[in-house]
């Protein structure tokens, strides 16, 4: 198959969240009010249907109908990236054409994790996929979840040779220093992305990330310092990061803490009607949602700044 032109990638591309309404429906009006507000915080892409948009609570049908509206409202302004995760090769195949049709950049592949089969069966997923579509490639590293190891090199070895995998999204930690060695070991223009939140941005700038890709809500905050890391380097970038840090890694604390917290934030700046998440989850209680916002104030977030309800 053909590879398509495609968007190069870099600076903060957010997770957006899944916004569902106080019955547990996808609110499709509030994914178009949060999609435009990121990208009025000088987002640089949309990522959707990811870990932080609580991707694996959706159905098929709903995960499809979220990246068909998030395409929709960003109607071309940035690139978009899809997440796609699934245990079958055939069923992988499936998603990452919808995205494709559907208008999607990129599609970001978690490999098969329920039935581990080795490495080679890792490779030849990736393969596969990528011999059915015509749209790049990102990886998706995140052995915290998949229990797969995916090895700096081994993850060059398949960019290497495998020509539509264009990005490797690092969720390992220490993120810094795999993303380093996969740099060393790449011979191709493939590029590493950080995920995890980026609570390691400028050490992961420093060793070759081109991109960070975090949850959404605070895009605003990251984007201040990639711009003054790329325009004045680290020592400066690094005073600025230093009011967003411990807000990203109380956030990062868990996947619910994140969950919970942001939908709170953005639902509090009418963005979305309802902080719902899916179930199974551990919600917040009051004096955790009061040192979230202590922590939002010193990150100085856009979304603080809108009318409060």
């Amino acid at each position: 198959m053909n590879m398509k032109t495609h968007p190069t990638l870099e600076g903060v591309i957010p997770v957006i969240c899944t916004p569902f309404t106080d019955n547990g429906a996808f609110d499709e009006h509030s994914m178009r009010r949060l999609v435009d507000f990121e990208i009025e915080c000088a987002a640089y892409g949309i990522t959707t249907c990811g870990l932080f948009s609580e991707a694996f609570k959706m159905n098929d049908r709903e995960r499809e109908k979220v990246v068909e509206t998030v395409i929709d409202q960003v109607a071309r302004r940035v690139p978009v990236i899809a997440g796609v995760a699934h245990g079958s090769t055939e069923v992988a195949v499936q998603s990452c054409l919808h995205a494709q049709e559907a208008g999607a950049d990129y599609v970001m592949l978690m490999p098969p994790c329920f039935y581990k089969q080795g490495m080679q069966a890792v490779y030849d997923f990736y393969a596969a996929v990528a011999a059915r579509i015509d749209i790049p490639i990102m990886v998706q590293d995140v052995t915290m979840l998949t229990g797969i190891d995916m090895t700096a090199e081994f993850l060059a070895k398949m960019a290497n040779e495998i020509p539509r995998i264009k990005y490797i999204k690092i969720e390992v930690q220490p993120t810094f220093l795999k993303a380093a060695g996969f740099v060393r070991a790449c011979k191709t223009e493939a590029k590493p992305v950080i995920g995890l939140g980026a609570v390691n941005l400028i050490e992961e700038l420093e060793c070759g990330a081109v991109a960070v890709i975090p949850g959404c809500g605070f895009t605003d905050a990251l984007v201040r310092v990639y711009r003054l890391y790329q325009s004045q380097g680290a020592d400066k970038a690094w005073k600025e990061f230093a009011t967003v840090m411990p807000m990203i890694k109380y956030c990062g604390l868990s996947l619910d803490m994140s969950y919970h917290t942001i939908k709170h934030l953005l639902k509090q700046a009418g963005l979305i009607d309802s902080a719902y998440v899916r179930g199974p989850t551990f919600p917040l209680d009051q004096t955790s949602l009061n040192q979230f916002y202590r922590l939002a104030k010193m990150a100085r977030l856009r979304a603080l700044e809108l009318p409060q309800k």
